[in-house]
């Protein structure tokens, strides 16, 4: 007996069809399992961050004692410095002074767009995260200030 053409013709895209859908069902359900993975993740670690003695409280001491530091060396870089810094009002300032110039104008856009970036991921952090990126980012501001006025670059209009 022969067989129609078009019925194996219909038969082929109705089998198409099946499998077509059966592959977005199961890719549909592949993204709703990762997303509610992602949301148990989510959940764990703002759990973790906001325990008493937990991440967020270690990683908040962290930061505090890393900004201690960093004032410390930026206190000990202005005292060194402080004794070779050439004054920048005078007649004929240094070549470093004018390299350094230079390369803080230079490097001026890359951070700033960093900075752009970081405050982005720190607005999208749960509270405790926030308040360590927070704390990282005035200590680096604060030695960042230091070493422009040790350097004299603290005095250029941004």
């Amino acid at each position: 007996m022969a067989t129609n053409p078009v019925n194996d013709l219909n038969k082929l895209v109705q089998d198409a069809e099946k499998a077509a859908r059966d592959g977005a069902y199961v890719v549909l359900g592949l993204g709703i399992l990762g997303f509610q993975q992602a949301q148990v993740r989510r959940r764990e670690l703002a759990k973790r961050l906001s325990e008493p003695g937990g991440l967020g409280e270690q990683l908040t001491a962290q930061a505090q004692r890393l900004g201690t530091e960093m004032a410390g060396l930026g206190e000990r870089l202005a005292a060194n410095a402080a004794s070779r810094r050439e004054p920048l009002d005078a007649p004929r300032p240094s070549p470093l002074v004018g390299f350094l110039r230079e390369l803080d104008e230079r490097v001026a856009p890359a951070r700033q767009e960093l900075d752009r970036q970081v405050g982005e991921l720190q607005r999208n952090l749960p509270p405790a995260a926030k308040e360590v990126v927070g704390t990282v980012r005035q200590a680096a501001a604060a030695g960042e200030a230091r070493l422009r006025h040790v350097i004299g670059l603290d005095d250029q209009d941004r």
